[in-house]
């Protein structure tokens, strides 16, 4: 059943632009307080990553992110004003280790570099509907150890942006400080590292060499 009712012409348009409307519940269920969690999950399933841009302490966005963790999906958060209710979700996802968003160019930039780097093949056939696991199996990715990296295989600003925090340059701004890379530059630059191993973010922001 559409929800809310408006909504029914956004419906079509997906469907008429090659979309799918998606739903674990069969046609003619109304809607009812409960399943709306369980639609933010199927959400959070289906999306690359999870930018919150708003959100209450206890609402669907918190629900959406939480899900977005517990399925390793890249998460981001915009910081809001202390005093407003509507940011307290969003600090507190930034306090408990989301990715602060402030710049969407560096945030699209950031998002592309992880996924490029969980990208996966895809199966040599068909999956059929006999041949997936129930919703409660954990799915196992089978993802070779990691390998020491060398400096040879850094590139410049990778290397300079290793030397300043292995001389205690943590944050962000003294990692710029200290390389003058700009942060435009030295953002996706950082999440490179991470996504390599060889860098590690810390509680506040702070990054350390792993």
């Amino acid at each position: 059943v559409v929800y809310p009712p408006e909504n029914a012409d956004l419906f079509r348009q997906v469907i008429d632009c090659g979309g799918a409307i998606v739903s674990e519940f069969p046609f003619g269920t109304q809607p009812v307080s409960d399943h709306f969690p369980r639609r933010n999950r199927i959400i959070a399933a289906l999306s690359d990553g999870c930018v919150v841009t708003e959100a209450g302490a206890r609402s669907g966005a918190i629900i959406t992110a939480n899900y977005c963790l517990d399925l390793r999906r890249p998460l981001y958060a915009v910081p809001g004003n202390i005093t407003s209710a509507a940011s307290a979700g969003t600090n507190g996802l930034i306090r408990s280790g989301a990715i602060i968003a402030t710049d969407g160019m560096i945030t699209a930039a950031e998002l592309k570099l992880a996924l490029s780097f969980t990208e996966t093949k895809p199966s040599a056939h068909p999956v059929s509907a006999a041949e997936l696991k129930p919703a409660e199996a954990p799915i196992v990715i089978d993802t070779p150890p990691r390998q020491p990296k060398k400096a040879a295989d850094l590139t410049p600003d990778e290397g300079k942006i290793v030397a300043a925090i292995l001389n205690g340059h943590s944050s962000i701004s003294e990692i710029s400080s200290e390389t003058d890379l700009d942060e435009a530059t030295l953002a996706p630059t950082l999440v490179m590292l991470e996504l390599k191993g060889i860098i590690e973010r810390q509680f506040g922001g702070r990054f350390t060499a792993k």
